[in-house]
């Protein structure tokens, strides 16, 4: 048998087919800056997955906490961006709780869906 003589042959019996929707945005910045978060005109920030102010690891999509952080943080920005379009956070000790440890540049991550 050659290549060309090769044929395949498929029949579905059942096909199921579903849309998921998953729309994330996520935005990181340094001590000192304003963090923003925005959704298009129809839609609004529903949950927030993600918060660390403190030295949290990797990039949108995965980032992940660091050893040393405000817990405070992401009840901070639930209650400052949850149901809105969009919302803009100083990125400020102040603003988001201590950090448990002295670190040279803290950093805002956050991961939310819309």
């Amino acid at each position: 048998m050659t290549t060309e003589d090769t044929k395949l042959v498929m029949q579905v019996k059942q096909m199921n087919v579903s849309k998921v929707t998953v729309d994330r945005i996520c935005a990181n910045t340094y001590e000192g800056h304003a963090l923003e978060l925005a959704c298009s005109e129809d839609r609004v920030i529903s949950d927030i997955k993600f918060a660390s102010f403190g030295v949290p690891t990797g990039e949108c999509g995965s980032f992940e906490k660091g050893q040393c952080e405000s817990p405070t943080t992401l009840s901070v920005l639930r209650r400052r961006c949850l149901g809105k379009q969009g919302c803009s956070v100083e990125v400020l000790e102040r603003m988001l709780g201590p950090i448990r440890c002295r670190v040279p540049q803290n950093r805002l991550a956050v991961g939310a869906n819309k």
